[in-house]
């Protein structure tokens, strides 16, 4: 099943612009996530604390639902980049 917004996503990312690319990128997350995790070795942060001990754990949770997220994903953008075709 398709949607209108579905169809035109791979249109509207050729459409953005470079800053818009940058800020949905990896590299981005990369960038944001240092500053975040410098300002918690700090204890700089005011909304949540970091322990350190339990990133093991988050790391294989995280990973768990890429896993079933990216899957479910994959498969409904092949069938829209296929109709592109």
């Amino acid at each position: 099943m398709t949607t209108p917004t579905t169809d035109l996503l791979p249109l509207l990312i050729v459409a953005m612009d470079h800053t818009v690319k940058y800020l949905l990128s990896l590299g981005a997350i990369r960038d944001r996530a240092k500053i975040v995790g410098q300002a918690a070795k700090e204890g700089n942060l005011n909304h949540f604390d970091v322990h350190e001990d339990k990133l093991d754990d988050v790391a294989d949770f995280v990973t768990s639902v890429i896993k079933v997220c990216y899957t479910r994903l994959s498969m409904l953008l092949q069938g829209s980049f296929h109709r592109l075709a």
